[in-house]
């Protein structure tokens, strides 16, 4: 048991000589601010109105033009359902 206690203290000095695994950053605890928190929001619903009209515009013009299947559409809540059910199939997507 000598060794194996003579290792362990080994390894703690060596480990807390060069870690010593403190948080050095003032954040507040991992709260955010609201100000933060309306810039989230504020940035998150633009994406997702830039994302909702590009892939809009991709089903019409480019979809339909390719796939004879494929109708174009003017409704959002059809390029929604379409842009979850692909996420659904291929979450890495």
């Amino acid at each position: 048991m000598g060794v194996l206690e003579e290792i362990k203290k080994a390894t703690e000095n060596f480990v807390a000589s060069r870690e010593n695994f403190s948080n050095t950053n003032d954040n507040n605890n991992g709260k955010y601010t609201n100000a933060q928190v309306v810039a989230l929001t504020v940035v998150m619903i633009l994406w997702f109105m830039l994302i909702i009209l590009v892939s809009r515009y991709l089903w019409n013009e480019c979809l339909c033009k390719v796939v004879t299947v494929c109708k174009p559409t003017n409704n959002l809540y059809v390029i929604l359902g379409v842009i979850l059910l692909l996420d659904i199939l291929n979450p890495s997507f």
